[in-house]
């Protein structure tokens, strides 16, 4: 007998909305395999069970063939999780099929899609299907998905203790919910902009919320109980706010624009106001890092530039090149002298800046497009968070890719706060919020 959608128990309150909302949604698969007779169950999955909510690193699978198994073809036997092929890993048996499957690259960090599907030996397919959830995956763990409508939404932004999560919408208003234990909260969004909002960022101490803007100002919001109070508006980009970040200590905010220009402001006296102008990136600045210690800057451009910036110098900055395509996301090491930087097709680079000239190391040349990175910790490791679910750990002391998780494809947007939390937006709108397990090493931290 096929697993079917069924009502979510209460007490499954961590992904309820999960499985419910693709008890409709239409399956990849069904265009791919056959599709099932509505016969008796001449296969069925035994394990996972669905609806299952799952942590082991590995994943048992049991498939069941019926009585008539002494007419079905074994040889026809197809399995697919998520839409990949993984027949070959499963060994069969007179009575069934087995396999285990590793996570990371094929089992992935929320909903998961299992289906098998065996032929008669007169070519009548039969097909049973399992849904089933997973929240454990190296480092982190899926803690809630907030499922919103997708039209409009652009970033997202996590606070620094992971109770508050924002999203800016193409309509200028921000959605924000609060975290607990149990499930988000949808608070009343606010009117943060006149047009879009492009890009949002929390401060290091969770006191203020940064907002751009489409028509190019920067707003600073109060982070209260209930909502956020609007205190600042800066003025200065002439075109859309495409990045901001917060310095460590949360007394130096920059913004890059679509103009090109990044603006530092600074935080003073309870005051915002505006620092320092850097110009050099002759097209969007799409990325920006400060270093630990925030005394340099480092930005990436639609330009296919990156630039580093020591801001205790008047100079034009370090122009670093060497990318094909626009930069989407750079990360600056602790020692403030190395620099990872991505590109939009999938490349990325570590630079060397304290070399004359300064020198790139390719760790990968094309790939996935490159959504985020999330940068450095005390284990010197950086994720690179791709578009399609992947995100790759690196062990930066020696180029060495450490492990891989999945999440599912079209990712959007991403946030880091605090090197313990993770916010991803993905195209259907789900908000996954991720978590550092304790006892794991460091997470990943800032940077985009």
């Amino acid at each position: 007998m096929s697993s079917s959608c069924k009502p979510v128990p209460a007490h499954l309150s961590l992904l309820s909305l999960l499985l419910l909302s693709s008890c409709s949604a239409p399956s990849a698969d069904r265009a791919i395999l056959p599709q099932a007779d509505s016969s008796p169950p001449d296969i069925r999955i035994v394990t996972p069970a669905a609806h299952a909510t799952l942590q082991e690193e590995y994943l048992p699978i049991e498939v069941e063939y019926g009585r008539q198994n002494e007419v079905l073809n074994q040889s026809s036997f197809q399995a697919r999780l998520n839409g990949q092929d993984i027949t070959g890993q499963f060994d069969q048996h007179s009575r069934g099929a087995s396999a285990t499957i590793r996570a990371g690259r094929v089992l992935r960090l929320g909903e998961n899609e299992l289906v098998v599907v065996i032929a008669d030996k007169a070519g009548t397919p039969f097909r049973s299907e399992a849904r089933f959830v997973y929240t454990r995956a190296g480092s982190l763990m899926l803690t809630h998905v907030i499922h919103t409508e997708p039209a409009g939404l652009c970033c997202v932004g996590i606070s620094p203790d992971g109770s508050l999560i924002v999203a800016g919408k193409g309509d200028g208003f921000v959605q924000i919910w609060r975290v607990d234990r149990s499930r988000p909260t949808n608070l009343p969004q606010f009117k943060a902009h006149r047009r879009g909002v492009t890009a949002v960022a929390f401060s290091p101490d969770g006191a203020w919320l940064a907002t751009g803007g489409d028509e190019g100002s920067v707003r600073l919001w109060a982070v209260s109980a209930r909502q956020p109070e609007r205190r600042f508006i800066l003025r200065g980009h002439w075109r859309a706010i495409s990045s901001l970040t917060f310095s460590a200590d949360g007394r130096m905010l920059a913004s890059g624009g679509r103009d090109g220009t990044i603006r530092l402001w600074h935080l003073a006296n309870n005051k915002w106001e505006e620092h320092r102008v850097l110009a050099g990136h002759r097209l969007d600045v799409s990325a920006l890092s400060f270093s630990s210690d925030g005394n340099v800057l480092v930005s990436g451009g639609w330009d296919r530039t990156v630039r580093q910036w020591h801001l205790d110098r008047a100079d034009g900055g370090l122009t670093l090149t060497g990318h094909k395509d626009p930069v989407a996301a750079v990360a600056v090491f602790p020692s403030s002298t190395t620099v990872l930087s991505a590109g939009s097709s999938g490349s990325l680079i570590r630079w060397d800046s304290d070399s004359q000239p300064a020198i790139g190391k390719v760790l990968q040349r094309n790939g996935d497009k490159v959504t985020r990175l999330l940068s450095f910790d005390e284990h010197a490791r950086l994720a690179s968070l791709y578009q399609n679910g992947r995100m790759l750990t690196w062990d930066t002391t020696d180029l060495t890719n450490i492990d891989t998780l999945m999440l599912p494809p079209g990712i959007r947007s991403a946030a880091v706060s605090s090197g313990r939390y993770v916010a991803t937006l993905h195209d259907t709108g789900a908000i996954y919020i991720l978590k550092k397990r304790d006892g794991t090493g460091g997470a990943p931290k800032g940077g985009r």
